[in-house]
């Protein structure tokens, strides 16, 4: 969100000559907003890793459920294609570049 800003406010400062003003800004707000991010990382670790050390085998599994989920959402634009990444199923036509698959010009394709 904050590239966006900096897109469109950098770029009409840019136009006006002052392309080195809207980096600096740039780079001090992004410094000023890391050190705001880093303390309070710092003042929550502690009570949330006490919090996570009282987890069971039940919200374990909970979490890496989420993560499972998480990496197959993001891995392919469609589930289908994430899911079965190892095995090529007729019915999950491949959306994104898959090493294995002969539409991208793998040497199975030749």
């Amino acid at each position: 969100a904050s590239s966006v800003v900096l897109t469109l406010d950098g770029y009409q400062m840019a136009r006006k000559g002052r392309a080195g003003a809207a980096l600096a800004i740039s780079a001090l707000a992004s410094f000023f907003a890391a050190i705001i991010s880093l303390i309070g990382l710092m003042a929550l670790a502690q009570p949330i890793a006490h919090f996570a050390l009282n987890f069971g085998p039940a919200e374990n599994l909970a979490i890496i459920l989420l993560g499972m989920a998480t990496i197959v959402s993001f891995a392919a634009r469609t589930f289908c294609a994430a899911s079965q990444w190892p095995q090529q199923d007729s019915s999950c036509r491949w959306s994104v570049w898959h090493p294995g698959s002969p539409q991208h010009g793998s040497p199975s394709a030749a």
